[in-house]
């Protein structure tokens, strides 16, 4: 052999062997984001035509790729690889669920024939018929005229069939408005509805909402070569949520007011002068506030000037001075302020006694011109 060819084979065995072990070691994730590649199984040497086990042959790089993109891609099919192999083995074993694991995470790499009909075969010895049966026509879709596994996962297609089980979802005329269906908690769109929809044997659960509506949920159990249709109609519809007074929750188990406790009376029924008093009782102590702070400051000011002033001598420096017109300012703001939150406050007092605290009712009003 030439030298150039036995080390090009030594140096894929060594990245294939790292591969293998990186994958034991479950640090995948980088190789995980790396760009997509081409199917690029390696074919087993003794592969029979009956086997499923013949991933594509490899696929050298695209042509105008850069040199990190081919290592990307070149890492990406050694992990694809490795991933098969260790499914192959397991299976092997009789380990189903490690080896369908394998094969499902091999195909997220690379999705070749290869690994689509081991895949396909492992589902279906672990009974899922439908996975399996969706497997198989997914890899005779990508396989070429010439594959010799193509007539191998053609009959398994046609020897799945009729046993495959299979469910036909009824959505009602007309359909409640924002209506959701998921099965098996994936999203359905609106193509799921009236036909048979194949799945595999066991309990599948069906989740139904709308708008303003209750949700729900319905099993439905599926055995081998079983068809059943579903009405898939969203629960009843919601009561609307009463709106009480304010302070009053009209929440189930919340408290209610009773005859001599606590009340509260809505905004809207009180009258407008009440209402327009309390705003201006509010304005005016905000005002009255404001008034307060600006006082605060005026002594704050006064200890500065103190500090650095006499009444003999005057101001030493400048900072004296400033303080000396900070004060003035505050000592405005806060005459302002006390004067204008103290004369709106009055005016909102008055407003709030003068009106009534109750609104009369139509009946009293009646009774009293009945009188």
């Amino acid at each position: 052999m030439p030298c150039g060819r036995r080390l090009v084979g030594m140096e894929r065995d060594r990245i294939l062997g790292g591969a293998r072990r990186l994958v034991r070691m479950g640090t995948l994730t980088g190789m995980l984001l790396c760009g997509a590649g081409a199917p690029v199984h390696a074919e087993p040497p003794s592969a029979s035509p009956a086997s499923p086990a013949s991933p594509a042959s490899p696929a050298s790089p695209a042509r105008g790729s850069t040199p990190a993109t081919a290592d990307a891609l070149s890492a990406r099919r050694d992990v694809a690889n490795a991933l098969f192999w260790e499914g192959r083995r397991a299976a092997e074993a009789g380990d189903l669920a490690t080896a369908c694991d394998r094969f499902a995470r091999s195909l997220a790499l690379d999705r070749s024939p290869g690994a689509l009909l081991n895949l396909a075969s492992c589902e279906e010895s672990r009974g899922n018929v439908a996975s399996a049966w969706l497997r198989y026509r997914d890899a005779v879709a990508r396989m070429k005229p010439d594959d010799r596994r193509l007539t191998l996962a053609s009959d398994r297609i046609a020897l799945l069939e009729p046993r495959l089980p299979r469910l036909t979802l009824r959505a009602p005329a007309p359909r409640p408005a924002g209506m959701r269906v998921s099965l098996d908690g994936e999203p359905l769109g609106e193509d799921a509805f009236g036909a048979e929809r194949p799945l595999d044997p066991g309990t599948h659960h069906v989740r139904v909402s709308a708008n303003g509506r209750a949700l729900r949920d319905i099993a439905v159990v599926l055995g081998a070569a079983e068809s059943k249709s579903l009405d898939v109609a969203p629960g009843p519809l919601l009561p609307p949520r009463p709106v009480g007074p304010i302070g009053v929750s009209s929440a189930p188990g919340a408290l209610s007011a009773s005859p001599g406790a606590l009340s509260t009376v809505p905004v809207a029924s009180m009258p407008k002068l009440r209402v327009a008093g309390f705003s201006l009782l509010g304005l005016g102590g905000a005002g009255v506030v404001l008034g307060a702070i600006a006082g605060g400051m005026v002594l704050v000011e006064k200890g500065i000037f103190d500090q650095h002033c006499s009444a003999a001598g005057g101001c030493r420096d400048q900072e004296g001075l400033d303080a000396a017109h900070r004060g003035v300012t505050w000592a405005t703001t806060s005459n302002i302020a006390f004067a204008t939150g103290a004369a709106v406050a009055a005016v909102g007092l008055i407003l709030v006694l003068a009106s009534p605290s109750r609104p009369a009712s139509k009946g009293s009003e009646q009774s009293a011109a009945a009188r």
